[in-house]
């Protein structure tokens, strides 16, 4: 599978290449820059794209909204917790959000799901709805059930897992690997 990685950010840059290689995601093709990303994409369709959501300081939506590139499955990923970069990548119909820095089952799971809406899109009968739920305390100790498909993202810090939804937070005590076994394939 030929990845295209951007990122302008060497320590980031080189974090990413580690972790795809070790999870044996060899054929990569990287960009630290716009121009170059605009010329391979002219000349390349890969297969994935992990993009970085500011290149500089420009943000790298408009150079992969073109109609072949926007059936690339990409994800995206940021340090910044601004919503406005989430809600232009949710204009992207086969993309998912990580928050930097992440973990390196967050990032398999990513691509693991981004594979199956690639895949999804070539046979539509493999389509699964999730009616999933997580259930997590509220502020009274009340049970709130999150459905899946409500959550941004989701985030590890210590021994809690971080919800984000777009009205609220929540803290689950629950390591971020078994919530990926548990919930896999919905996230």
């Amino acid at each position: 599978m030929r990845i295209l990685l951007i990122e302008d950010d060497i320590f980031w840059r080189t974090e990413l290449i580690m972790l795809l290689e070790e999870l044996a995601y060899d054929d990569l093709h990287i960009c630290k820059e716009l121009t170059t990303c605009k010329h391979f994409l002219d000349l390349n369709l890969p297969d994935l794209i992990i993009a970085d959501v500011l290149i500089g300081d420009s943000p790298i939506f408009d150079i992969l909204n073109k109609d072949d590139i926007r059936q690339i499955p990409i994800l995206f990923m940021t340090v910044s917790e601004d919503e406005q970069f989430f809600r232009l990548s949710k204009k992207f119909p086969k993309s998912l959000y990580l928050i930097k820095p992440f973990h390196k089952i967050s990032l398999k799971a990513c691509i693991e799901n981004l594979l199956l809406l690639k895949s999804d899109s070539v046979n539509p009968s493999n389509k699964q709805t999730s009616n999933q739920s997580i259930i997590v305390r509220g502020q009274y100790r009340e049970k709130i059930a999150i459905p899946i498909e409500n959550i941004i993202y989701v985030r590890s810090e210590l021994a809690y897992c971080i919800i984000k939804t777009e009205k609220s937070q929540f803290a689950l005590k629950y390591a971020l690997e078994k919530l990926y076994v548990d919930f896999n394939p919905y996230f």
